[in-house]
């Protein structure tokens, strides 16, 4: 694949996924697993068994495809919870314990392991990592620190600054979720591909209110450090703004034939701010 697998995005040193990226193989991920627990349109479903970041391939669009199906093993397709009795393989580290100590394998034991691999993509770290003084496994590890409140200290480096608040929080919890000690609590593909959608809905209209937020601090900048502004009555004067009062200066007058032009009459996807007075950016074809 043009590239290569999540792991080697997420533990290699010259790669690095944005937040956004890492949602959108997360999303793509779990709606390949939920086709496979309920959606080939037969009797009977698929459950992976090895789900691992290394198994997780990513096209020349980073979308994600699930590989390697060598353990694989068919299941009922209209009963969650039934099992299938084998013996136990897979991944240590991504193992579902449940799976490990009675050798009844379900959907949920997938659930489980795509739970580790979130956990991977919020925290950088492989399954099993030796470098964890607490303990070498990831899920226990991270699964601590989120029970503490202290989720900003496990986030990757290289993310860190991209993630709202409210989104981490969220990923976290679906994370723990699927971690359950008890499969049958356990959320289900289809509800995880859910909640990751709303998530990555969130973190985008947040990334867009930091970007109109930066776009008129720019405005600011420009207009604080070369003129100032009119006052009611059309004349040159002063303005006043949280950095203190505009140097004073001409600016010029746009007529609103102008305005209407630059903003596309006040089209919505010009609106930067809505208030009391609102706020809109437009284009102008010469320089002020």
């Amino acid at each position: 694949m043009p590239h290569g697998t999540l792991e080697e995005h997420l533990h290699k040193t010259n790669y690095s996924l944005s937040w956004v990226q890492r949602l959108k193989i997360c999303i793509g991920v779990a709606r390949g697993l939920d086709y496979l627990h309920t959606g080939t349109g037969t009797r009977q479903g698929i459950i992976h068994r090895d789900v691992k970041s290394s198994n997780i391939l990513l096209d020349r669009d980073f979308e994600a495809k699930i590989s390697d199906f060598g353990l694989a093993k068919i299941g009922p397709a209209n009963q969650a919870m039934m099992h299938v009795s084998t013996g136990v393989k897979g991944t240590f580290g991504y193992m579902d314990p449940a799976y490990y100590y009675t050798g009844e394998l379900t959907r949920k034991s997938d659930v489980y392991s795509f739970g580790v691999v979130l956990l991977e993509v919020m925290c950088g770290r492989p399954a099993v990592d030796s470098n964890l003084k607490e303990d070498m496994g990831l899920a226990s590890w991270a699964q601590s620190h989120i029970k503490k409140g202290k989720i900003n200290n496990i986030i990757d480096r290289r993310i860190r600054g991209q993630i709202s608040n409210r989104c981490i929080k969220d990923f976290a919890h679906i994370a723990r979720c699927c971690l359950d000690s008890e499969p049958n609590k356990r959320p289900t593909m289809a509800e995880i591909v859910s909640k990751i959608e709303v998530i990555l809905t969130l973190q985008l209209r947040h990334n867009s209110s930091l970007s109109n937020g930066k776009f008129i601090d720019k405005i600011l900048s420009f207009f604080s450090g070369k003129s100032g502004t009119l006052t009611s009555a059309g004349t040159p004067g002063y303005v006043t703004s949280p950095q203190g009062p505009l140097i004073y200066a001409n600016l010029r007058i746009f007529s609103l034939h102008e305005l209407l032009i630059a903003t596309r009459r006040f089209r919505n996807n010009t609106l930067l701010l809505q208030g009391y007075s609102n706020v809109y950016k437009g284009w102008i074809d010469e320089p002020l």
